[in-house]
C-alpha cells in the first residue's frame, strides 16, 4: 500500500523514512516494521511490473485501436527524459491515456 501511495502522489522513496510519516505508522500500529527506501523501491518495481503485465494484457485484449507518442522533457537538475504514452477510446467513448514507459536519456554530469 505504501508504494502504491508514494506512486500515487508522485511523492520521493524517502516519504518512508520521514520521521512524520513514521509516527503516523507507530500510531496507526504500534507493532509495526520500519521501511527503507531501500525496501521501498524494491516494492515500487514489483508494482510496476505488475501494472506493465496488466497493460500489456490489456492491449491484447482491445478492440479499438490505440495511438503511442513519446514525448521528451528535461526535468529541473537537466536530466533529460523520454516518455511513452498509448491513448485510445474507450467503451463510453472517453478519451483515455496510459503512461507505459519512461527513460532517462541523459544525465547531468
Amino acid at each position: 500500500m505504501l508504494a502504491t501511495y508514494i506512486v500515487k502522489h508522485d511523492l520521493p522513496l524517502q516519504f518512508c523514512e520521514y520521521d512524520g510519516a513514521r509516527g503516523l505508522f507507530s500510531y496507526l500500529n504500534p507493532d509495526v516494521k520500519v521501511f527503507t527506501r531501500k525496501t521501498t523501491k524494491g516494492d515500487v518495481v514489483k508494482l510496476f511490473a505488475c501494472e506493465n503485465e496488466r497493460m500489456k494484457l490489456f492491449l491484447q485484449s482491445f478492440s479499438s485501436r490505440v495511438a503511442f507518442t513519446y514525448e521528451c522533457w528535461t526535468s529541473i537538475n537537466t536530466d533529460g527524459y523520454i516518455s511513452f504514452t498509448a491513448h485510445y477510446i474507450d467503451d463510453n467513448w472517453m478519451l483515455r491515456k496510459k503512461d507505459l514507459e519512461l527513460f532517462l536519456l541523459a544525465s547531468s554530469p
